[in-house]
């Protein structure tokens, strides 16, 4: 047992060791953070030895070193918050760790000095953790203290033996010392109560001080403030039964031996008064009554007489006691403008607008002299308007205009307030549609303006509203003047532009007009960059009524200026579409069915922007616009399509519409449909392209237009293989669209290439035709054309497709002379004319098809349509030419062969026979003799 007594004061002379170097550290320190982290060690070491007169009452070294350690951490508290350098919550724990520390041992030396200063620290604590807003810790400190005067009182009460009379006057005296301490702690205990929302607790432990105070009766004011507080911080909360509560404990502890003044009782008896009508005004009407009744009798104050004349209007008092009532307050001489304005509000509120309309008179004259009688005055003059006592109202402001404008032009404050309450009720008419009224009473604001200071953009705006409700009344020159007023005043103004413009619009001045809505758009950018107020939303909604405004009056050029600047301004997306849209009607209302281009071309630039405007709202992350933009995109492309074909005399007009159309098609989505309508865009973008180059006169400008015409076409190309893959997957085909398309797709293709002079090209589009046996000859018989197309002529490939042409005429069932042997004219005549006819490979493939034109002629007589007669006529002629040409050259053995072709051609020939006959008999004799007497020449010669 000894030895566990040895390790316990072992372990406490540490702790104590410990606590007082960290004490003397705490003296030292002057760094608040270092301060409280010394603290925090120090409250956590003191644990160990709380209490440790149970466990070690004879280690008396150990107490005394405690109790310096807790005088000097006292005394740092004390000095420290008199320099301000500790704050509240350090503050608190010291003086905390000082009370434990001193109430640690128990000393059988304990006395009343020693116990009274125990006390003293443990209340002085408990405040310091209430100012902290703590009132756990401050419990604390508090169960100390009301163990420290139990022990005080049981050491008073022992008596010593032979106790002297001068012992019991200092006994008396030490007594009443603890009373005023136990009262100072029991109040602070109801205050900790409180602050812990124990509010019946708080008041028992008041009810402990006031007990005392029969004997501290100079005490009692301190209580009745205390009460007092506690009822204000209750109101705070709402909780109005505790509010009532300590405010009547306040009011009865008031009324003591040293009462408070009357000022404060009545102060007191106002606030429960206005608890219990907040608490629940038809239970406690008449406690709130009797309440302010009595602070009225305390001390009569304005705020009380108003504060009655509140209860009478909520327990719907008789209109004599609400008069008398306001004859008390209006009586008062201490009685404000302020609290007078408010109490006629009140009445007003509670429909009593005769009082409160005869009390506005009747305090204008009683404040006459007062500079803020303005007030009453605007109070008047609102309850007049917000009651429709329009004429009662004017009267009243030609009073404050011409009877007391001093009264306002000394007041600026109620000057504006006045002013702001004619606009508002003019604003309010103009809504309305009573333009007149609205005038009347802006023109009264603007008389008041006279001899004052104002500032020029409340008289600006003044000038505009005028100048709108002049428009209304159909008085434009005054409007127009009313608004260049507010030009000169406030020249860049978005609203004084837009009055302007409505103006111009009136008198249906249009260039006016539209320099006024270039001045409305200039001026968001001149008043965001002079005085950093952004006006552009403002200048955008203008801008909007002013198309509008414009449309109204079927002014559609002025409409269509004011829309493109909204387009050219507006960072709203949906409002530029919706522009654009309108726009776009207006233009084509323009054309009315007739050739106008210059409006074409504007289409085409709404087109453009909306195209921009929706591809980048493509490329923002919108979730719910995707519904909303493929229906714009839609209505952009049928304009598009519709516009490209309304325009087909201006080929570069139609390309550009059928492109967009393309464009805004693939913004619609990636459906068959829609991949439909881009093949067809395509397909007419390439035509539009290539008559787009036939036409046009500049060479170059010719070249760039058909490898346009190439690009659509290759683009047509990858699409169309998408759409048959499509097809493909889902079962559906439709051949014969595809197939037309693709056709003329390949002829586009081919002539673009041929006037390209791009001959492997050529050759390669021709090998591709002829290697599908579904051709039609007339695709054929038009590349041949077009390969001979200038400046470019493909001969080669034109011989190619004619070749083609003639082979398949041949191979069908009941051959078409009249085209075949157009084809045969054709390849005989290029055979004979590329090259000279002395070229025996191309003289060699004319014989050939002009002996398959002699087999045609001789079945034709079996049976087949007939070959054309001018066709006969021209084979026999290019026959005969051919022969006296080689004739002539020397060539007579091919020389009689073609001229013997002739000969055969002739009888085919019907009507025309017997102008040929006779004459060409007789000069093919001539020939067949030129070519024996050549035979024998040679013969002779060998």
């Amino acid at each position: 047992m000894s030895v566990k007594m040895e390790t316990d004061a072992g372990d406490i002379t540490s702790a104590v060791k410990k606590i007082d170097d960290l004490v003397n550290q705490l003296c030292q320190e002057q760094e608040e953070q270092r301060c409280d982290q010394i603290m925090d060690q120090l409250l956590d070491i003191s644990q160990s030895i709380i209490g440790l007169d149970t466990r070690l009452p004879q280690n008396q070294s150990a107490e005394i070193q405690l109790q310096n350690c807790a005088a000097s951490l006292w005394n740092i508290a004390v000095a420290r918050k008199t320099g301000g350098s500790l704050h509240q919550e350090l503050d608190a724990k010291v003086r905390h760790l000082a009370c434990n520390l001193t109430f640690s041992f128990a000393s059988s030396r304990e006395n009343c000095a020693s116990l009274k200063n125990q006390i003293t620290m443990a209340g002085r604590t408990a405040r310091a953790w209430l100012d902290c807003e703590k009132p756990t810790m401050a419990d604390q400190s508090l169960s100390l203290a009301l163990q420290g005067l139990e022990k005080i009182r049981r050491l008073l009460e022992t008596s010593p033996v032979g106790s002297s009379d001068e012992w019991m006057v200092d006994k008396q005296q030490r007594c009443l010392e603890v009373d005023r301490e136990a009262l100072r702690i029991y109040s602070t205990k109801a205050e900790c109560s409180v602050m812990q929302d124990e509010h019946q607790d708080g008041l028992q432990w008041m009810q402990k001080a006031e007990a005392l105070l029969p004997k501290l009766p100079k005490e009692a004011p301190f209580l009745a403030m205390l009460c007092y507080n506690i009822g204000c911080d209750a109101l705070e909360k709402c909780n109005y039964e505790a509010i009532v509560s300590w405010l009547r404990e306040s009011f009865e502890l008031g009324k003591g031996k040293f009462p408070l003044e009357p000022e404060f009782q009545a102060r007191t008896l106002r606030l429960l008064a206005s608890a219990y009508l907040d608490w629940d005004a038809a239970q406690y009407s008449q406690k709130a009554l009797n309440a302010v009744g009595l602070a009225n009798a305390e001390h009569s104050h304005p705020s009380g007489l108003h504060l009655k004349i509140k209860i009478l209007l909520c327990t719907n008092g008789s209109d004599s006691r609400l008069k008398g009532a306001m004859d008390d307050l209006m009586g008062h001489s201490d009685l404000s403008v302020n609290l007078a304005i408010h109490t006629v509000q009140m009445l007003a509120q509670y429909d009593k607008l005769d009082l409160s309309l005869n009390s506005c008179k009747r305090l204008t004259g009683q404040f006459s002299a007062d500079p803020k009688v303005s007030k009453i005055y605007l109070q008047h003059l609102q309850l007049l308007l917000s009651n429709k006592m329009i004429q009662e109202a004017k009267l009243l402001v030609e009073d404050c205009v011409k009877v007391q404008p001093t009264v306002f032009r000394v007041n600026v404050q109620a000057l504006r307030h006045l002013h702001t309450i004619l606009w508002e009720q003019a604003a309010e008419a103009y809504d309305s549609g009573d333009s007149a009224n609205a005038l009347e009473l802006y023109n009264q604001s603007l008389a008041l303006l006279k001899g004052t200071e104002i500032e020029t953009e409340n008289l600006a705006k003044l000038q505009r509203n005028r100048a709108s409700c002049l428009l209304n009344l159909q008085q434009i020159e005054q409007a127009r003047e009313a608004v260049k007023e507010a030009e000169t005043q406030d020249p860049m103004s978005p609203f004084t532009q837009y009055i302007l413009f409505k103006v111009a619009l009136w008198q249906s001045n249009e260039d006016e007009a539209t320099k006024a809505i270039q001045r409305l758009s200039d001026s968001s950018k001149q008043r965001q960059d002079g005085d950093g107020i952004n006006t552009k939303e403002t200048v955008l909604n203008l801008i909007c009524l002013a198309a509008q405004m414009a449309l109204e009056k079927s002014n559609r050029i002025v409409a269509v200026r004011a829309l493109e600047k909204l387009v050219q301004h507006s960072g709203d997306q949906q409002q530029v579409l919706t522009s654009l849209r309108c726009l776009t009607r207006l233009q084509l209302t323009f054309t009315d069915g007739k050739d106008n281009m210059t409006e074409a071309r504007a289409v085409l630039a709404y087109l453009t922007t909306a195209y921009i405007t929706l591809c980048t709202q493509a490329d923002s992350a919108m979730n719910d616009s995707g519904v909303s933009n493929i229906n714009e995109a839609s209505w952009f492309m049928k304009i598009a399509w519709n516009m490209a074909l309304e325009t087909a005399q201006n080929c570069t007009l139609t390309h550009e519409f059928f492109i967009f159309c393309g464009k805004f098609t693939k913004l619609c989505g990636c459906d068959l449909s829609n991949l439909y309508r881009q093949k067809t865009c395509l397909l007419m973008a390439s035509a539009a392209a290539l008559q787009m180059a036939r036409e046009q006169p500049d060479q170059q400008d010719k070249i760039s237009a058909f490898k346009q015409c190439l690009d659509h076409v290759k683009a047509c190309r990858t699409l169309s293989q998408e759409l048959q893959q499509k097809q493909g997957s889902s079962g559906s085909s439709s051949s014969s669209s595809r197939d037309t398309a693709l056709a003329m797709l390949t002829l586009y293709e081919f002539e673009a290439s041929a006037n390209l002079g791009n001959t492997p090209e050529l050759e390669r589009i021709l090998g591709e035709v002829l290697s599908n046996p579904a051709t039609e000859i007339k695709m054929l018989e038009s590349m041949a054309a077009l390969a001979l197309e200038p400046p470019f002529k493909a001969i080669s490939v034109c011989k190619k497709a004619l070749q083609a042409v003639i082979q398949r005429y041949l191979q069908t069932n009941g051959i078409d002379l009249n085209k075949c042997s157009k084809a045969i004219h054709s390849m005989v005549d290029l055979c004979l004319r590329s090259g000279v006819s002395y070229d025996k490979a191309s003289r060699e493939e004319a014989w050939s098809y002009s002996n398959t034109a002699l087999s045609l002629l001789e079945d034709s007589e079996k049976g087949i349509t007939e070959y054309p007669e001018m066709e006969i006529l021209w084979l026999l002629t290019r026959a005969w030419n051919t022969g006296v040409h080689l004739l002539g050259g020397g060539h007579f053995t091919d020389a009689g062969k073609w001229c013997g072709l002739a000969m055969k051609i002739m009888p085919y020939l019907t009507t025309l026979k017997s102008n040929y006959d006779e004459k060409l008999n007789s000069s093919y004799t001539d020939v067949l003799s030129k070519i024996e007497n050549n035979k024998l020449k040679g013969n002779l010669e060998e």
